[in-house]
């Protein structure tokens, strides 16, 4: 591949995330203003829904967001009435979270495939698998890249 080739085919690449970021964003928004929550609240309860209640240690495992940030997610959830916490029985330390009968109505009035994520991931389920790895590879170097400049100094675009 020429330099020249490789720095568009780069500048492409660059474009396309920065529209799939976009593109996210708009989502997000589009979902808090039609049902009420963010994205990220609707995958709490999507997998409330699916796997049942679950610990927030888990949940923010299953989700892959920080402890905070979970807890943050399900304030504004249980705010709601979407969800409740409830202390275990055998347990008084544990607490759980539990999708609540508004909840289920939530997700039950929102239209078959509004979740444009669960799109984008059935994309790449069909994906054959060498092609699925290397995308994750490269997707995973560059969250290596943000993390890295995340703690330390911001580093200009060349």
């Amino acid at each position: 591949m020429t330099p020249s080739t490789a720095n568009n085919l780069a500048d492409e690449v660059f474009n396309s995330l920065v529209r799939l970021f976009w593109g996210a964003r708009q989502f997000n928004q589009a979902l808090t203003r039609g049902y009420g929550v963010t994205a990220a609240q609707l995958s709490a309860l999507r997998i409330l829904e699916r796997r049942g209640e679950q610990t927030q240690s888990q949940l923010a495992g299953l989700m892959l967001v920080s402890g905070s940030t979970l807890s943050g997610i399900v304030d504004r959830l249980q705010a709601r009435e979407l969800v409740r916490r409830e202390r275990s029985e055998t347990d008084r330390r544990t607490v759980k979270v539990v999708l609540a009968p508004a909840g289920h109505e939530l997700l039950g009035s929102l239209p078959k495939g509004a979740s444009k994520f669960g799109a984008m991931r059935q994309l790449v389920k069909e994906l054959p698998e060498h092609e699925a790895r290397r995308f994750l590879e490269i997707l995973n170097a560059m969250i290596d890249l943000l993390t890295d400049a995340a703690e330390g100094e911001p580093e200009g675009d060349e």
